[in-house]
């Protein structure tokens, strides 16, 4: 068979050539006339790949040649399994720090509505004081209890209780006047006010109103910690994606060994274990390098409020969860030179609580799961994908 290339393209010969009245078969007319004869191959049989054929054209002939390219497997019902469990975790716990805040808000509520408590009733005018302040910093700022009452015009209630001065600390129902100094601690509940006793209580309200109680850290440094470990595996699971989809990037001097070779059956396994080494390897990163892992690989969200989100909100984020899980949920040196370094915007000092209520982790944590919605939306449009999964 004979042929020749019109603009890289092969055009076949037929049979023979006329000219005029006569037919030619041979070699050296079909020469003439451009054509050369074709040499077909073969290619290879490698399920991984499809083949194009091309053509190559040489002094006496026209080779048939053979690009071959990856078949990309569609990875989006991984990614799509991925989504729908991490984001169904995440509404579980944001359901949960919900239902804690307004637990909060209840018990202070119920607090504030007891009668006959003139430290109730204290806290209430503390209040109405100075909206902008705390009772408790209104009470701390006061030189003494007597400066306090007057400070809030209370003196009238502390009176209605039947309380008098005992010394400038001390306030004491009138037939407890004599013997107050014998009374216990335990004991002193509707006999003595001191100032031990009005901060103790003031500095717990304030706690069950700001969500700041012991029990409220646990909570919500507990869902804190869960709810990045979730967006981290998110995006371990990217990554994985993406040495899955282009070999490309498994280049390195990653090794595999023997006995690992010989409990494998094909060429898809041994690729399986070169990724899981690649996946483990980046799951000690922090997020800052991870992120320009996929950056560099053109994996994250371009345009500009998504980046603040998907990496300045976040790098803040996971900031937060190591002080969380290594400083006992206060701002160290570290995380702060760090979050420096970043050039991450934030008004906390070194020392002080990186999550201080369930607003604040409620905050957060929704801003993972914007995050998540963003990357997996990109990821998605960038490798058309089908998005089998809307997230809300």
């Amino acid at each position: 068979m004979y042929g020749k290339l019109v603009n890289n393209k092969l055009k076949i010969a037929a049979e023979h050539i006329i000219k005029g009245d006569t037919i030619y078969f041979d070699d050296e007319c079909m020469r003439k006339a451009g054509y050369k004869p074709i040499v077909f191959t073969e290619h290879d049989n490698d399920k991984r790949y499809t083949y194009v054929s091309t053509w190559q054209e040489k002094d006496d002939y026209i080779e048939q040649k053979w690009e071959c390219k990856k078949i990309q497997d569609d990875q989006s019902s991984e990614l799509f399994v991925t989504v729908r469990k991490t984001i169904a975790k995440l509404q579980k716990v944001i359901i949960f720090l919900d239902n804690e805040l307004k637990n909060n808000k209840k018990i202070y509520n119920e607090i504030l509505s007891e009668n006959n408590n003139i430290i109730i009733d204290l806290y209430k005018k503390a209040s109405l004081f100075d909206e902008k302040s705390e009772p408790l910093e209104t009470f701390i700022n006061s030189d003494n209890l007597e400066e306090f009452f007057k400070k809030i015009q209370a003196e009238n209630i502390v009176a209605e209780y039947g309380y008098i001065k005992a010394t400038d600390e001390i306030f004491v129902k009138k037939e407890y006047l004599d013997n107050y100094e014998e009374i216990t601690f335990e004991n002193r509940k509707n006999k003595v006010l001191d100032f031990c006793m009005i901060k103790s209580n003031f500095s717990y309200l304030k706690a069950v109103k700001n969500c700041s109680r012991e029990e409220d850290l646990a909570n919500i440094h507990m869902a804190y910690t869960y709810a990045y470990t979730l967006f981290d595996g998110f995006i371990m699971e990217i990554v994985r994606f993406l040495y899955k989809y282009d070999e490309r990037t498994l280049m390195s001097s990653e090794t595999i060994t023997y006995e690992e070779i010989i409990k494998l059956e094909d060429f898809n396994q041994i690729l399986d274990v070169f990724i899981s080494k690649k996946v483990e390897k980046m799951e000690f990163q922090g997020y800052n390098e991870k992120y320009l892992f996929l950056e560099k690989h053109k994996l994250v969200p371009t345009a500009e409020e998504d980046k603040k989100i998907c990496y300045e909100r976040l790098l803040l984020i996971s900031e937060k969860r190591n002080c969380i899980v290594h400083n006992f949920g206060l701002l160290g040196d570290i995380s702060f030179n760090r979050l420096k370094s970043y050039k991450i915007k934030h008004n906390m000092k070194i020392g002080d609580s990186v999550v201080q209520n369930y607003k604040e982790a409620l905050l957060d944590i929704t801003c993972i799961y914007v995050s998540i919605k963003l990357y997996y939306e990109y990821i998605c449009d960038k490798f058309k994908l089908l998005n089998t999964y809307e997230i809300k």
